[in-house]
């Protein structure tokens, strides 16, 4: 069973790493989840077949400032 998880670099995806060590946690850099062509690209770069769970934990983190404007 292969799960991706994203948003690996964040508070929750960090000790996420510690449960299940041996799933895939793609980087920024790897693809802009915000951009549906990377997204494609990846999944077919590591064979969307082999994925059996997708657990989303990315999202835009802006500090204490951000959130209260």
């Amino acid at each position: 069973m292969t799960i991706l998880v994203t948003g690996g670099t964040g508070l929750l995806g960090v000790s996420f790493k510690k449960i299940v060590p041996n799933s895939l946690f793609p980087t920024r850099k790897e693809f802009d989840l915000s951009n549906p062509e990377q997204i494609k690209q990846y999944f077919e770069k590591i064979g969307k077949k082999n994925i059996d769970t997708v657990i989303h934990l990315a999202a835009f983190v802006g500090g204490v400032k951000a959130n209260t404007e």
